[in-house]
């Protein structure tokens, strides 16, 4: 991934997190800076800690035939707000 590819995929998040406020009753963001700050979190989050979830938790993935995933995702966005 080149430093191009992340920007725009880190201004396509920022927008998507400008159109989850506007979407969803329980977020808020207070602009677009916050949401770029949101979005670089959320791809630092994804680069380095979500690869760590997913190796410890294995057996709960294949146990639940990779529905646990959607749990890693959860807590993901929660470590990020």
């Amino acid at each position: 991934m080149t430093l191009q590819d992340f920007f725009i995929k880190t201004l396509v998040d920022a927008i998507i997190v400008l159109a989850g406020t506007y979407l969803l009753s329980g977020v808020q963001v207070d602009g677009f800076g916050y949401a770029i700050l949101v979005a670089l979190a959320l791809a630092i989050l994804n680069q380095f800690v979500k690869p760590l979830l997913i190796l410890f938790t294995i057996p709960a993935t294949i146990l639940t035939l990779g529905l646990f995933l959607l749990v890693i995702n959860a807590i993901i966005i929660i470590v990020a707000d």
